[in-house]
């Protein structure tokens, strides 16, 4: 048997190798498969937990999700010590966990509901009368036929609460895309952003294109449909993005796009909603043309995000004004990433706020402060928000608004500021519950409102098929007008 190996920039080749076990990881170190021998076999893992067992496990290769459970694999014969041995079997799913019994699902819906009625943030529950919503579920909880049919419930449930921090997700869910961001532009369903390399990509859709239909539907139609599904929601802005977000979703592998090009042909193009993996927040810097550095924030405020702001500080320290890209950003850890990178650009303590109870009480360890680190950079600073810039994301956009720092560029952020905690449920599920509010260091709730851009700059279906980006544009302006 032959291997080669990647070293540096060489390729080293070896006629045999013995090994007891491989390990294949993403960049990050999460696991995603094991070959190995009887002997060091992994034990598997389902919804998080190591599965009990008797014995050793027979060898061959086991596969993981992106939630790290085992997902099946192929292994040689059995453990039954009765040496038959060679033949090639799936080990599909027999650890995994079982369906709930009718019982269990009442049990993880009164979990559910009573945590949001004694924790949730806000005692009046976003204006919904919580007791209601149990008498009308309840009873569709209990005839449920399947357990997709009731984490289906619950998901609709909460939804009720129109709080993107608030939220089911269901044993082995996986985040799915076609590669496709639609918003709205000039009052039109629009593509925004195509992935690389991705089925769209390949199939020639680009930016710009205007969404006539989706599978065979005239698109307005289906926006209708989610708008009555949903309801009216008192936060117009979480309302938006979970409707633009929902739009190209759905319970089938594939979808058909109607799409119209710049000069109004039209072509119909099919693509298959893949599960996304789950990725390392990640920090890219730049320096443009213009001669400002750019730093992009990628995914979330989480580590090692900080570590690598503090290693391109060293470049970015002298250049003649820095933007921060905040676009698309979910949320993250403001204490401890955030107000990391924050410290780098205030001469003195300023506030950044601060998370409440349900009380009206400051919790505790909730105050956020940046306060001057080793360096500090003197230098303009522009920050770009738009519609999903949401949670940790606001919060540091607004501590640098608000205390003077920077002025912001783009359109108005989520409003989707809440501090949320989980528990994990009968059956391998995660809850998820918003259990303080946001107050902001001039005592502005940002939840419902988000943060106002100090210059808007909307989006051009022009400017898109041209491959434009017009908000970091109009940032170089104001850099340059400094």
């Amino acid at each position: 048997m032959s291997f080669s190996f990647c070293l540096a920039d060489e390729e080293a080749e070896v006629e045999e190798i013995d090994v007891e076990r491989i390990n294949i990881v993403e960049k990050d170190g999460k696991l995603r498969m094991v070959i190995s021998n009887e002997e060091r076999q992994h034990p598997g893992i389902v919804n998080g937990k190591i599965i009990p067992r008797k014995g050793q496990r027979p060898p061959g290769m086991i596969f993981f999700n992106h939630l790290g459970d085992e997902m099946g694999g192929l292994i040689f014969g059995d453990n039954g010590g009765n040496g038959h041995f060679g033949s090639l079997t799936h080990a599909i799913a027999k650890f995994a966990s079982k369906s709930l019994l009718p019982k269990e699902r009442i049990e993880v819906f009164e979990t559910i509901w009573k945590t949001i009625n004694d924790d949730y943030y806000d005692p009046a529950f976003n204006g919904v009368d919580w007791p209601a919503v149990r008498d009308r579920y309840r009873p569709r909880v209990e005839v449920a036929k399947s357990d997709d049919e009731f984490y289906s419930l619950i998901k609709l449930m909460l939804l009720e609460l129109q709080d993107l921090h608030t939220a089911f997700v269901a044993p082995s869910e996986q985040s799915r895309s076609s590669g496709v961001s639609v918003n709205e532009v000039e009052d039109k369903v629009v593509v925004v952003n195509v992935v690389p390399d991705s089925d769209a990509a390949r199939a020639g859709v680009k930016p710009g294109m205007i969404v006539r239909t989706l599978d065979d539907k005239p698109v307005d139609a289906r926006l209708a449909e989610l708008r009555t599904k949903l309801g009216h929601w008192t936060n117009s802005r979480a309302h938006h993005f979970v409707i633009y977000n929902s739009l190209l979703g759905g319970p089938n592998a594939t979808l058909t796009l109607g799409l119209e090009r710049a000069d109004g042909t039209q072509f119909d193009v099919t693509l298959t909603r893949r599960a996304v993996p789950s990725s390392p927040s990640s920090l890219t810097a730049m320096l443009l043309p213009s001669g400002f550095s750019y730093v992009k924030i990628n995914r979330a405020l989480l580590s090692p995000v900080d570590d690598q702001f503090e290693n391109e500080f060293k470049t970015l320290r002298d250049a003649p004004g820095l933007i921060i890209d905040l676009r698309g950003l979910s949320g993250g850890d403001i204490k401890d990433v955030g107000l990391k990178i924050a410290n780098y650009f205030f001469p003195a303590k300023v506030s950044f706020g601060k998370f409440i109870k349900r009380s009206g009480e400051t919790a505790p360890f909730r105050s956020l402060s940046a306060v001057s680190g080793k360096e500090v950079y003197k230098g303009p600073v522009v920050i770009l928000v738009d519609e999903a810039t949401r949670s940790a994301g606001e919060v540091f956009a607004s501590g640098f608004q608000e205390n003077g720092r920077a002025k912001i560029v783009g359109l108005q952020s989520c409003g989707c500021v809440l501090d949320r905690d989980s528990k994990k449920v009968k059956g391998g599920g995660v809850f998820q519950y918003s259990h303080l509010g946001y107050i902001s260091g001039k005592g502005r709730k940002l939840e419902g409102s988000g943060v106002m851009p100090d210059k808007v700059v909307s989006l051009t279906i022009a400017g898109l098929r041209q491959g434009r980006d017009v908000i970091l544009e109009e940032a170089e302006r104001i850099l340059k007008s400094k």
